[in-house]
């Protein structure tokens, strides 16, 4: 699935605790958008079990209009403005993506190197 995202934001919320990236196809907003949500003071990597509810204050979760998952991020590479996802098979059925999300930056510059460390993070 290829994207062209003309809108990229990231966002450290100490209220919360989170640091939070996101991207969507159109600057207002719509089209396929999708969140990439971390605790800001996370283990990397987190050793524990998946059955315990910790694991979910221990990793990051990727969100749509629709859905949210927790982990399945197989890998990130950057070429340019953009950034390939590969999604694990579970994370991609229930978040109804491909199991390769392409996304092409054109937001603006600073947005896109956000973007880019933000994702270097997971």
């Amino acid at each position: 699935m290829r994207v062209v995202a003309l809108w990229a934001g990231v966002e450290e919320a100490d209220y919360d605790e989170t640091l939070e990236a996101s991207f969507s196809e159109h600057a207002d907003g719509s089209g396929l958008y999708i969140v990439f949500q971390r605790c800001l003071y996370a283990d990397d990597p987190y050793e524990g079990p998946d059955d315990e509810n910790d694991r979910l204050n221990n990793t990051y979760c990727l969100t749509t209009p629709d859905q949210t998952w927790y982990g399945g991020l197989q890998s990130i590479t950057f070429a340019g403005n953009v950034v390939l996802f590969r999604l694990g098979s579970k994370l991609a059925e229930v978040l109804n993506l491909d199991t390769e999300l392409e996304v092409n930056s054109r937001s603006n510059r600073k947005s896109s190197k956000s973007l880019r460390r933000y994702c270097c993070a997971l």
